[in-house]
């Protein structure tokens, strides 16, 4: 429910998942993917101002 109310309001936050970031603020205009033998990294590209960085499809860091 309290990743619902974020999304209505286009917020997002850590932990939420690439679905429910991807509903909130829509598709990004670029996406950087780095898979390893242990892990799969995102990082989405929103305008110049914000990208979001992922790690097996959880947000883990917000950068502006």
């Amino acid at each position: 429910q309290h990743n619902g109310e974020l999304i209505a309001q286009n917020k997002i936050e850590i932990g939420m998942t690439t679905e429910m970031c991807q509903f909130s603020w829509g598709t990004p205009w670029d996406i950087s993917k780095t898979t390893t033998s242990s892990v799969t990294k995102e990082v989405w590209f929103y305008n110049w101002k914000y990208n979001l960085h992922f790690e097996k499809g959880i947000l883990v860091k917000i950068k502006h």
